[in-house]
């Protein structure tokens, strides 16, 4: 009889334990599709192991398929991207699908009424950019190449020589 007390006395602390574990009843359950959604203030950025303070108290807007930074200093300057994750990764994934509007070109109209006209065009390719992030409530890391060249970062660090952007973001209430 006293062995199943204390048999049920460790399963109370084990179960206990884990319906308690850091996250809140409302977050319980979701993706890290679903909980990085949200607005998101820009709390620090470290560029290549220096503090870039045009990024700081900016906001990141992040829904199922996009994010977009806003310039809080331009507003005009909204910056949209696609974005992936992969949170089965350790660190876990985060890719940036970014717009890139190339160079306008300038071709010869065939069949045109008017001799020598020109139709200008721009393309816009995409570029992907490799990061990880990590999701604590309501702290959001991302860690990323400086540009799309730039191979996955492999650890949280903004620290110098590593080539990286570190940012720390805090979830709007």
């Amino acid at each position: 009889m006293r062995r199943s007390f204390v048999v049920l006395l460790v399963l109370a602390t084990i179960v206990g334990c884990k319906s308690s574990s850091g996250s809140s009843s409302s977050e319980q359950g979701k993706s890290d599709s679903e909980l990085i959604q949200g607005e998101w203030t820009v709390v620090s950025a470290l560029t290549d192991g220096e503090d870039d303070p045009r990024a700081k108290d900016n906001k990141l807007v992040i829904t199922s398929d996009k994010l977009t930074f806003k310039d809080l200093k331009r507003p005009d300057k909204d910056e949209e991207a696609g974005y992936k994750i992969d949170p089965s990764k350790d660190p876990k994934d985060l890719d940036f699908d970014v717009p890139v509007t190339g160079q306008p070109t300038h071709k010869a109209t065939s069949g045109s009424k008017r001799s020598g006209s020109v139709e200008v065009e721009s393309s816009t390719t995409h570029e992907v950019i490799k990061g990880i992030y990590s999701l604590e409530g309501d702290t959001l890391k991302i860690c990323m190449g400086k540009n799309p060249d730039s191979p996955r970062p492999t650890e949280m660090s903004g620290k110098k020589g590593t080539k990286t952007m570190l940012i720390t973001l805090k979830r709007e209430k």
